[in-house]
């Protein structure tokens, strides 16, 4: 089977990671929802460090968001889109499905 770029370039974390906070980014996250998001925490720490991501402590957590700053940020949340956003896209649809049958009407 033929891989996505994003698999071939990206960990299964990393495009986790980068798929919720490039394709959001207006939104930042606590530590914990993206753990609970994604299923784990690793390398947010490295993602910062390079610039890709901004981190901030609100008062005794941290919270963690895409950097448009960033001099890749256009080109990495292009590859995301392109390759994870669509499935982002339908996971939301679907789980908002779940939450609510009313609205699962209107999509279908």
């Amino acid at each position: 089977m033929l891989r996505s770029p994003s698999e071939t370039l990206f960990s299964s974390y990393c495009r986790s990671v980068l798929g919720l906070l490039l394709l959001r980014p207006d939104e930042s996250f606590r530590v914990r929802e993206i753990a609970r998001l994604t299923g784990t925490l690793k390398e947010l720490s490295k993602l910062a460090e390079t610039g890709i991501l901004v981190a901030e402590r609100r008062a005794n957590q941290l919270a963690y968001m895409a950097n448009r700053a960033s001099p890749i940020y256009d080109e990495l949340s292009s590859i995301m889109r392109k390759t994870s956003g669509l499935t982002d896209v339908i996971a939301n649809a679907l789980a908002s499905c779940l939450d609510s049958s009313s609205h699962c009407n209107t999509i279908i």
